[in-house]
C-alpha cells in the first residue's frame, strides 16, 4: 500500500486515510513521508483527525477534538 502511496505528490497525494480494522494513515509533512497509526477504535480516531484538520481551514475554531482522541487508545 505505501508504494501506491508514495507515486502521489502536491495534488495527488492522499494526506490521510483509514483502514477501519487496522488504523489510520496520514502524511508528514515535517519528515516528507507517511505514518501509520495502530490503535484501537480507527474509524473514530480517523473522523476527528479529518474534522481537526478541516477546522484549520475554517474561521471559527471549534473544541480540540484530537484531546478527545487522546482518549481513544486507553
Amino acid at each position: 500500500m505505501m508504494e501506491v502511496l508514495n507515486l502521489g505528490s502536491g495534488n495527488r497525494r492522499l494526506d490521510l486515510g483509514c483502514i477501519a480494522a487496522h488504523g489510520i494513515w496520514r502524511y508528514d509533512d515535517s519528515r516528507h513521508c507517511y505514518a501509520t497509526i495502530q490503535q484501537g477504535k480507527p474509524a473514530t480516531a480517523f473522523l476527528l483527525e479529518l474534522i481537526a484538520r478541516l477546522q484549520t481551514s475554517a474561521t471559527v475554531p471549534m473544541i480540540d477534538v484530537r484531546a478527545y482522541a487522546k482518549w481513544l487508545t486507553v
